[in-house]
């Protein structure tokens, strides 16, 4: 609806002002406001990771949809204006800019938002803030969350391509193998 449309803008309105194009290293990791106590003294409140769960999620999801055709000219379609699409445009250019840029991500404290975006199949993936952006709908989208559940590999390198190194906490992470030789056939990678 039109209040989740203006909460997604205010969210990548933020980010821009938070964020340097030239980033080479971001964390999705939590921020303080999220997480009561920072363990650690290399999480500064500063770029991505000085933004909450839900506009990062926003901005994921802005540049998961140059994927996803359909999808993106609903979310333009649904824009008030066409001054609006234009701008979601240049800033989705921008995001995909950022992205291609990043040389390494940190992922080890995903909060229960990101951990569900980045395990789940994109296709059943449903995001959550297109009807509404209230509070009890985004626990009520929590609450579907599974803990302990490997990531899904190929969302990452489709969102951040050139990413070099990648830090997730082992709780994410398949210790069989299989996602990460799943993850190789779908690259043709043989390794």
């Amino acid at each position: 609806g039109k209040k989740s449309l203006q909460y997604i803008e205010h969210c990548i309105v933020k980010a821009m002002q938070m964020i340097s194009q030239d980033s080479q290293v971001i964390s999705l990791n939590c921020s303080g406001e999220e997480e009561s106590k920072v363990s650690d003294i290399n999480e500064m409140k500063i770029g991505f990771n000085a933004l909450t769960s839900t506009e990062k999620i926003c901005i994921l999801n802005l540049l998961y949809l140059q994927y996803r055709r359909d999808e993106w000219k609903e979310f333009c379609d649904n824009s008030s204006t066409d001054y609006l699409s234009i701008a979601m445009a240049k800033f989705r250019d921008m995001f995909v800019s950022l992205a291609t840029n990043v040389k390494a991500l940190r992922m080890e404290k995903l909060s229960k938002l990101l951990q569900i975006f980045f395990y789940s199949a994109q296709k059943d993936y449903q995001f959550p803030l297109l009807s509404t952006v209230e509070e009890d709908d985004i626990k009520e989208a929590e609450e579907f969350f599974k803990p302990k559940q490997p990531l899904k590999l190929e969302t990452v390198v489709l969102l951040f391509p050139n990413a070099k190194q990648i830090s997730i906490n082992a709780d994410n992470w398949d210790f069989s193998l299989n996602s990460f030789v799943g993850f190789l056939e779908i690259f043709d990678l043989n390794f």
